[in-house]
């Protein structure tokens, strides 16, 4: 695709911006209109925000318990309002009720207290994780979810939203993707005075219509395009961090291990700080079996080095503990079945200190599970096997 296709896809965003707006309806969270109000059972974290004070700008995020994605984008949410609370931005992140709705409809206004306290009680743990360093206010929403209902009913989340000086609802975010783009240029182009919310708009439509595109090219095998089309996608959009996902999904799907190579050893010293290198290694160990094992190795500690908790250490351990094990099952070499059951005892071990049962509980049965279907190997490796003999 070239930058004049890409231009098309953007122009007829436009259009659908424009119709999107005129049909819309102001009672949920629409881009464009003014933001609705903000109506929470209690504020537990940061200072309250009642209302939106005209001059300031806002990040609202819906999140939930248990929602893995929502917990990853917590050290986002905190660089972003120590970064920017100077310049007049502020974080508020609002936890809603993930019980279905046609299940809230049974619950009584009694239960508003037992909710509230559940909340105070997963948030104080949360800090604890991230060692006090949510630097950003926090609301548990109503049982019947209030504010979530006056937002947008069916979002899932995370999802995030910004709110301008005037109070006017200008970007739309969902999950680690959206916080990536919002730390990485949005919030740059808004107080910078380059920010054009029907353009962004826009954008998003040209964007996520173009990653579709993308994968279909992948799927019926035409990587020639694809490449094509990734490489102009990043040229338009340089700080959107998951292209160069994309990308490698891309290299993995083209089969060519020297460009493969290159490309990893350059997304190791040019991506920032902040990068989700997430799922990355096991990827390569599974599809890409002629790569340096070297490589993902690195990409595997470097993961592990972004974790903002003990239990994403934990969780990161275990993705390379799950590298090794695609290695072994891609390359046969008993050495890397041990380093998995090694690293995987490891990753156990931490989530035993946290008193994280239910998972100790899975994951010992994930690891016996392949202990049991690889017990002969194992059994001559205790006897002196190795991969020489």
């Amino acid at each position: 695709m070239k930058r004049t296709h890409i231009r098309l896809v953007q122009l007829l965003a436009v259009l659908t911006f424009n119709l999107t707006v005129f049909f819309s309806q102001a009672q949920h969270a629409q881009i464009g209109f003014k933001a609705p109000p903000i109506q929470v059972s209690k504020w537990l974290y940061g200072n309250p925000v009642p209302d939106f004070v005209r001059g300031k700008i806002y990040v609202v995020e819906f999140t939930t318990w248990g929602c893995p994605a929502c917990n990853k984008i917590i050290p986002n949410l905190t660089r972003i309002q120590e970064s920017y609370g100077d310049r007049g931005v502020t974080v508020v992140s609002i936890y809603v009720n993930p019980v279905p709705y046609k299940d809230q409809d049974k619950r009584k206004e009694e239960d508003l207290e037992t909710h509230v306290k559940q909340m105070e009680v997963y948030v104080e743990k949360l800090k604890g994780y991230y060692v006090n360093r949510m630097a950003f206010s926090i609301a548990v929403d109503h049982p019947y979810t209030l504010t979530r209902n006056l937002w947008g009913r069916n979002m899932g989340t995370p999802t995030l939203f910004l709110i301008d000086g005037e109070g006017t609802v200008v970007w739309r975010g969902v999950g680690v993707d959206g916080a990536e783009d919002l730390e990485g240029y949005v919030l740059e182009s808004l107080l910078g005075d380059s920010f054009d919310y029907k353009k962004e708009y826009a954008d998003q439509l040209a964007f996520y219509g173009s990653i579709e595109s993308l994968n279909s090219l992948i799927a019926d095998g035409d990587i020639d395009l694809a490449k094509s089309i990734i490489d102009s996608l990043i040229e338009v959009y340089p700080k959107r961090w998951n292209l160069y996902r994309e990308k490698l999904e891309v290299l993995l799907a083209a089969s060519d291990k020297n460009e493969l190579e290159l490309y990893v050893y350059w997304m190791l010293n040019n991506m920032p700080e902040n990068f989700a290198w997430d799922k990355i290694a096991p990827a390569l160990a599974n599809d890409a079996p002629d790569l340096d094992v070297e490589i993902i190795e690195s990409i595997a500690d470097r993961n592990i080095s972004t974790a903002e908790t003990t239990g994403a250490l934990a969780s990161k351990i275990a993705e390379k503990a799950n590298s090794y094990y695609a290695l072994f099952r891609t390359r046969q070499y008993p050495e890397y079945l041990i380093r998995y059951i090694e690293l995987y005892n490891v990753a156990i071990s931490i989530q035993r200190g946290l008193g994280k049962d239910d998972i100790v509980s899975i994951w010992e049965r994930d690891i016996e599970d392949v202990k049991l279907r690889y017990s002969g190997l194992l059994l001559k490796l205790g006897s002196g096997y190795s991969e020489k003999e």
